[in-house]
């Protein structure tokens, strides 16, 4: 995996890896000037982490999920909020 992989995975940007790499100590590895992780390592990293920090799984998956989702325009957001306010 490359550090835009683990950035994938992981829910944050590749700034952030880099963070992880020199502050919490994600597993990674230097060859030729680029980091490389094994996925089993961040993985791992990753349970361990949310275990000791209480954070629910499920929770972390859809918070990238939402993360993720693309931008809605003012007009999709009126109708969402219609719907949702029975049209008030």
């Amino acid at each position: 995996m490359d550090s835009a992989d683990v950035a994938e995975f992981l829910g944050v940007t590749t700034q952030t890896v880099r963070r992880l790499i020199t502050e919490k100590g994600l597993p990674a590895y230097r060859i030729t000037h680029r980091f490389r992780f094994v996925r089993a390592e961040v993985e791992q990293w990753a349970r361990v982490r949310m275990a000791n920090a209480g954070v629910d799984p499920y929770r972390a998956a859809v918070r990238r999920l939402v993360d993720e989702a693309p931008q809605i325009t003012p007009a999709q957001a009126d109708r969402i909020r219609a719907v949702l306010t029975g049209g008030q």
